[in-house]
């Protein structure tokens, strides 16, 4: 497999072994009647369970091969879920209270983030100023030095993309499109853009993959 493919891949698993995991959440004690009030909100709120099936292409098991449903039950074990169903399509049903998909939501965001940051200025992008996204990870602006795209610089738009899907897949959010915006950090201006409701009309075979190696 070459080699950006085979990051990407890594990724991926990086990030949904990640969303897979639990994490120590927190509470905070109300003073006036107002506060308690929010907090009584919250507290029901927090006994509600959050049902989110998340489709296989956000899903791999610790090998790297296919999640199965033996390895899900290990996670229900554990207590990071209530249920967790492998699906026939390959996807999974998650069944967690409120409180711990917002703990997953949180661990999800800060492996995102992280994993944005790195790509800054790192060898692979040694042009990339900085990486800006909105609240759901659908649109992403990135500053770049660069006069035209290097090949690495196009092909990372698939990284937002897998970003971007990983987060409102575990969100429970449908998304029809991830927009992204390369900047020219000198200008301004915009260079190039994409968007993933056009991966469909990209023709895969003619691409030299070598390129990118």
């Amino acid at each position: 497999m070459k080699k950006f493919l085979a990051l990407l891949l890594a990724l991926m698993m990086i990030l949904c072994l990640t969303a897979c995991g639990s994490s120590a959440g927190s509470g905070n004690d109300a003073g006036s009647a107002d506060t308690e009030a929010a907090a009584d909100e919250t507290a029901e709120d927090s006994d509600k369970d959050v049902s989110v099936t998340v489709p296989a292409t956000y899903l791999t098991g610790e090998d790297g091969d296919s999640i199965t449903q033996e390895e899900l039950d290990e996670m229900v074990e554990d207590g990071q879920f209530i249920s967790a169903t492998l699906n026939d399509d390959g996807s999974v049903t998650y069944v967690m209270t409120a409180k711990e998909h917002k703990e997953l939501m949180k661990t999800l965001e800060e492996n995102i983030d992280e994993t944005l940051e790195g790509m800054v200025g790192s060898e692979d992008y040694p042009n990339i100023t900085s990486i800006e996204h909105n609240d759901d990870y659908t649109k992403f602006t990135v500053e770049t030095e660069s006069e035209e795209l290097s090949e690495a610089e196009s092909f990372s738009i698939l990284t937002y993309y897998i970003l971007g899907g990983c987060y409102n897949a575990y969100n429970g959010t449908e998304v029809s499109n991830i927009h992204v915006d390369f900047v020219s950090a000198d200008s301004g201006d915009v260079i190039d853009s994409a968007d993933s409701k056009d991966l469909d009309d990209i023709d895969w075979e003619s691409i030299d993959w070598t390129a990118v190696d």
